[in-house]
């Protein structure tokens, strides 16, 4: 392989930074050039002290009429872009935005730390939206053949939660980050692209929630993807305003910053040579690699691709980042085939069936344009592909329960004890019990017998209803208590301490006992 040529020759490319036609709503001007090199030359002749007296001017108008609410709504994941957002609204611009967090339940450890610190750090006040783990399953399998990657519930659920929580705070201004003219090719710096309430479907969604519908996801799983209506947002006054198209944006500069200054972390993240980007996501490997085999490239080409225009790396170089990136198939996808039903197979002939013209024409298939080798990974996606690892997909467990139910229903659970313990044998406990004076044992001395497996649980609570029997006859504060229940459950714990089945903290059980 040639690193230093383009991986698909036959396809038309950005004359300066090799962008390639299969990207979405991509145009080249009469020279060759896409618009996210135009905006890059934009970038560097505008005056940006105007457009942040300007942003000033913007801020000074919301806060004055904020009065006791918040300034401002800023859409946060925990990200690079977001902690620089708060931390110049918080620390810079003095500011009191609400921070607002829609979760794609795909969180890494170093993202849930990085959205923790960040908080902290700026002392905000935060909202934060998950939706259940079965519902984000099915979506992320519709979402495959709907809008050919993993992602609508993340792309759609980042734009409704912020705009529900306006409309119900009413709080008119949301604060997003980096300009849509920085990198993304669809629009310059002087388009001022108008900010409707579907930006985030035209640009990523794709199609609205009531789309999404099938036999296993119905309208009432669908209701948090749903925007206000244009009425609500008509009468918030909503603004939306990105931070980049105010201020210098430099990705790298501020990442340093936030990593720095912030304690905020980086990490490997699948598909790319720059550990910063979608670090809060187990997926994005899934995301990229699916954009690859549909559009012949990934996240790699699309950072080496930022550098070029940036003067970073030469156009050769970036070629060769992309080879090197772009083709390996992501370790975690073993989790999304786990998780959807999709396997390897119909993931790839999906895509390979959604390519437009000029992708049909030039790339090969997906099987010959995949590259299998072991790569790192981060500890978040090492932990969910580890086969030993108890991370399971949507295989609710039901304690072990044959029959679903809402405790306490004795009857149930003395059918289940019985069925547990229908071999369980105690006589290792009973022939070293002496129960008689085992209530005037401590708690510290109950669980070093119990970790010896040098006292059973069924001789304490023997020991205890002995002792109760004494007392209760002369105090009469109990006005019911199940000593067969008792015994029924010491010995279920006793059965599960023999198995090396105990779970949790022992140290509780002597004060349930």
């Amino acid at each position: 392989m040639d690193l230093e040529k383009p991986m698909f020759k036959d396809l038309i490319t950005c004359v300066r930074c090799g962008y390639p036609e299969t990207s979405e709503n991509i145009n080249f001007d009469e020279l060759g050039l896409c618009k996210a090199c135009r905006s890059s030359e934009q970038k560097m002749k505008i005056s940006w002290d105007i457009r942040e007296k300007n942003l000033k001017k913007i801020f000074q108008k919301y806060k004055e009429a904020s009065g006791d609410n918040y300034d401002c709504i800023v859409p946060i994941s925990g990200g690079k872009d977001s902690a620089f957002q708060l931390y110049l609204l918080t620390e810079v611009y003095d500011l009191k935005p609400l921070a607002v967090t829609f979760s794609h339940n795909w969180f890494t450890e170093t993202g849930r730390y990085n959205l923790q610190n960040i908080l902290e750090k700026t002392n905000v006040d935060h909202l934060e939206f998950t939706p259940k783990r079965g519902l984000v399953n099915k979506l992320a399998r519709e979402s495959l053949f709907k809008i050919g990657d993993a992602c609508w519930h993340c792309h759609t659920g980042v734009e409704a939660f912020p705009l529900n929580i306006a409309c119900k705070f009413k709080i008119p201004l949301l604060i997003y980050g980096e300009s849509v003219a920085e990198n993304s090719g669809k629009a310059t710096y002087l388009d001022n692209p108008e900010f409707s309430i579907d930006y985030f479907l035209k640009m990523s969604a794709k199609v609205k929630p009531d789309e999404m519908l099938c036999a296993d996801i119905s309208k009432k799983d669908l209701a948090p993807f749903k925007s206000p209506s244009q009425e609500e947002i008509e009468a918030v006054g909503l603004k939306r305003i990105f931070l980049g198209d105010f201020i210098f944006w430099d990705a790298e500069r501020q990442t340093e910053f936030v990593r720095d200054y912030l304690d905020w972390k980086e990490e490997e993240v699948e598909g790319t040579y720059k550990q910063y980007k979608s670090v809060e996501c187990i997926m994005p490997g899934v995301h990229d690699y699916a954009k690859y085999i549909k559009r012949g490239f990934g996240r790699g080409t699309d950072f080496a691709m930022q550098d070029v225009r940036a003067g970073l790396m030469t156009i050769e170089e970036a070629n060769e980042i992309q080879k090197q990136t772009d083709p390996i198939k992501p370790k975690i996808l073993s989790y999304y085939s786990k998780i959807t039903g999709i396997g390897e197979h119909e993931f790839a002939a999906t895509l390979e069936g959604q390519r437009g013209d000029a992708a049909k024409r030039n790339l090969p298939s997906a099987k010959d344009m995949t590259i299998d080798i072991d790569v790192p990974v981060n500890n978040s996606i090492q932990k969910i592909i580890d086969p030993n690892s108890s991370i399971n997909s949507d295989n609710r467990r039901h304690l072990g329960l044959q029959v679903p139910r809402v405790f306490p229903n004795f009857g149930l659970m003395k059918q289940e004890a019985e069925r547990i313990l229908k071999n369980y044998d105690g006589r290792k406990y009973r022939e070293n019990d002496d129960t008689e004076n085992l209530h005037e044992l401590t708690a510290t001395q109950i669980v070093k017998r119990m970790k010896s497996q040098t006292i059973s649980i069924e001789a304490l609570v023997r020991s205890y209803y002995a002792q109760y029997k004494k007392v209760e006859q002369s105090v009469n504060a109990w006005i019911e208590y199940d000593f067969e229940n008792s015994l029924l459950q010491a010995k279920l714990l006793d059965y599960a301490s023999l198995q090396n089945k105990f779970t949790g903290d022992i140290s509780g059980v002597p004060f349930a006992i």
